[in-house]
């Protein structure tokens, strides 16, 4: 074992942010100011953009904000596009505390001379973004790399953000751990390509039945579960 992937919302963090109207007002003064327009514009263009997501597919992001920007006659290429996505992305410290133990799991990781790559599903944040995030909560010098679905233009379950993770770490899914909070998304997968798999049970109860070689209720219950591994 030499790589432990580790998801984000859900695992160490709560799954979303909270609407909250705070929220909402931050969004829609980051992008009228990136836009340079209007404060009820860019709110109706949020609106527009999110009541798409929710109806679409995952990691649609990027083009449904080109047709939002398009309609509304801005600049829709590619930098205004990530430039807008940017905008969108509220600061994850403040609005969202992460789980317990969850810095004291990703300084465990590295002290046991792994290796750690987050690997996650996100609407509009880049790795850019999150190791923003990460560096904030302090964790940015446990995390050895970071690939989204945005970077990855696919989501997990999809295979080929796991390859991209593994060709990131350079290593092979033999001697990789995936861990995170969905079966479907992140175990099932990981499974599949060889690695193993630790199930995080925290926002929901531990399920009846995993195929995860191990679940927590805690992460600081994690580092025992690598620890056996490794001497195994």
């Amino acid at each position: 074992m030499d790589t432990v992937f580790v998801d984000v919302g859900g695992t160490l963090l709560p799954n979303e942010l909270p609407s909250t109207a705070a929220i909402l007002e931050t969004r829609a003064l980051a992008l009228s100011a990136a836009l340079g327009t209007e404060h009820d514009i860019a709110s109706s263009m949020i609106e527009t953009i999110d009541d798409a997501l929710v109806a679409g597919p995952p990691g649609a992001a990027d083009g449904v904000i080109a047709a939002v920007l398009a309609a509304h006659d801005f600049d829709n290429g590619a930098s205004a596009v990530r430039k807008a996505r940017d905008a969108l992305c509220v600061p994850l410290s403040g609005n969202l505390s992460p789980f317990d133990y969850a810095g004291e799991l990703l300084f465990a990781i590295k002290r046991q001379g792994l290796a750690c790559v987050i690997v996650s599903n996100t609407t509009f944040r880049d790795a850019e973004m999150y190791r923003l995030d990460f560096d904030t909560f302090g964790w940015g010098g446990s995390i050895d790399g970071c690939i989204t679905s945005v970077d990855a233009g696919c989501c997990k379950p999809d295979p080929r953000i796991f390859r991209l993770a593994l060709e990131m770490a350079g290593t092979v899914p033999q001697r990789c751990v995936m861990i995170g909070n969905s079966e479907e998304a992140d175990i099932v997968p990981a499974l599949r390509l060889g690695m193993r798999a630790i199930r995080v049970a925290i926002e929901e109860p531990a399920p009846a039945v995993t195929q995860a070689g191990a679940c927590v209720t805690s992460l600081d219950q994690v580092p025992d579960v690598l620890r056996a591994w490794q001497r195994a």
